[in-house]
């Protein structure tokens, strides 16, 4: 590898030509990570040194070689110095700053450093000459204009991705009456930038509007965002991966990632980190995918992953060799949660389809969505006595039987207005007449009826559990409080469908009928809550360290916990995670029980950010650690859900002809709109990224 240790050990710096001596300078120094560790007693205590990797940032001299596990002073390296900085390393960690600043102080390292600062430059009376002064000023201020120049253009692109706007047109030539969005916003902006205006007009080396030149700004622009995301994972303590899979506009397999984690303030944050086209659909093709992201994600930290989520297709949640088995092969600690908005679909497809009413009920509930998508004429005419679109009831996605149920309840007049209406139109013809009074006759029907009030009735609570998870601040205390409000619910709706028997012996056999026709349908209802229920507590059930963790910070049971500490619990959840101390955790758990206070806080979010507001990560650093691990474990994969909403809008029949660096790029602006807004100089990293990615023949660079 260029610029490491070895390599530089290994040639004579001095007998390299100017170009290869400046392309060595350019690299500039090596920096990976070291197990440099070291045990020590004092006191009776024994104490472990470790090496870390923020002592390069404080020292710009310094560089590390990963065979010897040694530091080392770069300049030195390349023009001589210090033995032990140039060929032996410093290995030992003790008093470490003393012996850094007495090589940086000494007269050695200094020249040799001022030897590199001037390397493949004028020699320092030159430099220091007002000619050159004059020379170096005006090609600084060239270098600002061109920045500005370039910053318009990022900001033209920024403009059209955080909108979901199509960048290019059908013929960029000018004259054209479809150069596309970008240049005509540049164009618009031209006129209000007399700057801007002049460098189109009299730049012939680079305008910065070619289609290569928008490719390279958006990789860019990619860089700058993940370099960001990178850096706030690296402040994290743990990530969670989540994924899902689509098939775009060009029948292209699509792979969504995003990552978990917490952040300083000790909320959860969800990131999108790209799209990716996997070389098959199946699991190895997935999980190499999902892998070579997470090498680039976590780099060697790879017990920082605690958690991943995909939705419950075999090829995803495969014990044996589903992708989050192979995924777990790699990193131990990445637990599988099967996405919990998943689950609650897979709830009520099962309760629906156990009850053979129930069936029915739904397959007469898509005929009516179905007759309208048919014909304009239908549409037209439902518009008119309706005012309102009846949406498709999915075949999985239970938030779209959720609307189709409220729209023909609450439309139901109408809608029996509606298909008189056409029965009686001279324009339908015999199909959409037959098919009319086929809807009529349903819609009058007591037995559809009673279901669709009932389902009228459950659905608010399916739909508030269903936004619920799929919030991205969703974590375990949540999750269980959001679920046994979902079942109480139910529950209450089970218990007041109940209609008192009636005493039919004198009644007339129609009206007999008629209770026990009622009678029926209750039971049945009472059959659909009953699974709705059973099916919640079984398939919401939390794997072992879910639960655990979750009932050790259930501030319900702290009273309990005070008087009888759940040992048990505690031993399950530090089998689970390791790096969790356990006589540690303890000790501060049974403080966490015993104080009044905290019974005062719910959720593990605001509880973390009480230690974290009133400093108290120190003091409670295991249950710091332990609530940062609930709030990572993912409960849904919604965040990858949500991205395949901005591919359909960015990816279109009309603009499906793009790499997939460019569609991450451009689904990034539109996705991580407030992130891009959160990061400063934006513009100006992405210049440097772009100034330093190839030859321009446009100045950039300061000198």
């Amino acid at each position: 590898m260029f610029n490491s240790v070895q390599y530089l050990q290994s040639v004579q710096f001095s007998t390299l030509t100017i170009q290869e001596k400046c392309e060595i300078k350019c690299r500039g120094r090596c920096t990976p990570m070291l197990d440099i560790k070291q045990c020590s007693t004092s006191r009776q205590k024994e104490y472990t040194r470790k090496f870390n990797c923020d002592v390069y940032k404080k020292f710009v001299w310094l560089t590390g070689c990963d065979v010897k596990n040694a530091l080392f002073c770069f300049p030195c390296l390349l023009f001589g110095g210090d033995s032990s900085w140039t060929q032996k390393g410093i290995t030992d960690l003790r008093k470490l700053n003393e012996k850094i600043n007495k090589h940086e102080n000494s007269a050695i390292h200094i020249n040799n450093t001022l030897n590199l600062a001037v390397l493949g430059k004028e020699n320092i009376q030159e430099s220091l000459s007002s000619a050159h002064t004059q020379a170096v000023e005006h090609h600084n201020n060239g270098v600002r204009k061109n920045r500005e120049v370039l910053s318009r253009i990022i900001d033209c692109i920024k403009f059209c991705g955080t909108n979901e706007l199509a960048l290019r047109g059908h013929n960029k030539k000018i004259g054209s009456d479809n150069q596309g969005i970008f240049l005509n916003l540049v164009k618009y902006t031209s006129e209000i930038d007399s700057m801007f205006k002049s460098h189109l007009e009299s730049s012939s080396p680079f305008k910065g509007l070619s289609k290569s030149i928008q490719n390279e700004l958006l990789e860019c622009i990619l860089d700058v965002f993940r370099e960001e995301i990178l850096a706030e994972i690296e402040e994290a303590e743990f990530v969670s991966i989540l994924a899902d899979e689509t098939t775009d506009v060009s029948e292209n397999f699509q792979l969504a990632i995003a990552v978990r984690y917490c952040n300083r303030e000790g909320k959860a944050v969800e990131r999108f980190w790209g799209f990716f086209n996997p070389t098959g659909q199946n699991a190895n093709a997935i999980s190499q995918c999902v892998l070579s992201q997470l090498e680039i994600i976590l780099k060697q930290n790879k017990d920082k992953l605690i958690g991943q989520s995909y939705d419950g297709a075999a090829v995803m949640s495969g014990v044996l060799g589903g992708v989050q088995a192979k995924v777990r092969d790699c990193y131990k600690y990445a637990y599988f949660v099967h996405c919990y908005a998943h689950q609650l679909n897979l709830i009520m497809e099962r309760a629906a389809k156990q009850n053979t009413k129930a069936r029915i009920f739904f397959a007469n509930l898509s005929s009516i969505p179905a007759f309208f998508s048919r014909s304009p004429h239908r549409q037209s005419v439902l518009d008119t006595c309706v005012s309102k679109i009846i949406p498709s009831a999915g075949a999985t996605r239970w938030n779209f039987k959720i609307r189709t149920v409220n729209v023909v309840h609450e439309k139901k007049e109408p809608l029996l207005e509606c298909f008189e209406t056409m029965m009686e139109s001279e324009t339908s013809n015999n199909i959409t007449i037959n098919e009319a009074s086929a809807l009529v006759r349903t819609l009058e029907d007591p037995e559809f009826n009673f279901w669709l009030s009932f389902f009228h009735l459950l659905m608010p609570h399916v739909d508030i559990l269903y936004n619920q998870l799929q919030h991205h601040q969703l974590n375990l205390s949540k999750v269980q409080l959001c679920i046994s409000s979902f079942v109480n619910a139910i529950q209450t709706i089970r218990n007041s469908a109940q209609l008192s028997i009636e005493n039919c012996e004198n009644e007339n056999p129609s009206k007999r009928r008629k209770v026990e026709g009622n009678q029926t349908r209750v039971a049945a209802a009472k059959e659909v809550c009953d699974l709705i229920i059973t099916q919640a507590k079984t398939r919401f059930q939390f794997i072992d360290h879910h639960l655990i963790i979750s009932s050790l910070l259930c501030q319900e049971k702290f009273e309990c916990y005070k008087s009888s500490f759940p040992e048990n619990d505690l031993n399950v959840c530090v089998k689970h995670f390791p790096m969790l101390d356990n006589d540690k955790l303890k000790t501060e758990l049974t403080v966490l029980y015993q104080r009044q206070e905290f019974r005062n806080i719910s959720g593990a979010v605001k509880l973390l950010q009480f230690f974290l507001s009133e400093n108290l990560q120190a003091s409670f650093s295991e249950v710091v650690k332990l609530l940062r691990i609930a709030i990572t474990i993912p409960m849904t994969t919604s965040e990858p859900e949500r991205c395949f909403s901005y591919l359909e809008r960015v990816k279109s029949y009309l603009k499906n002809t793009m790499s997939e660096e460019r569609l991450t790029a451009l689904a990034m602006l539109s996705i991580e709109k407030a992130m891009l807004n959160d990061i400063s100089d934006f513009n100006k990293k992405v210049i440097q990224k772009f100034a330093t990615y190839k030859t321009r023949r446009m100045e950039l660079i300061f000198k």
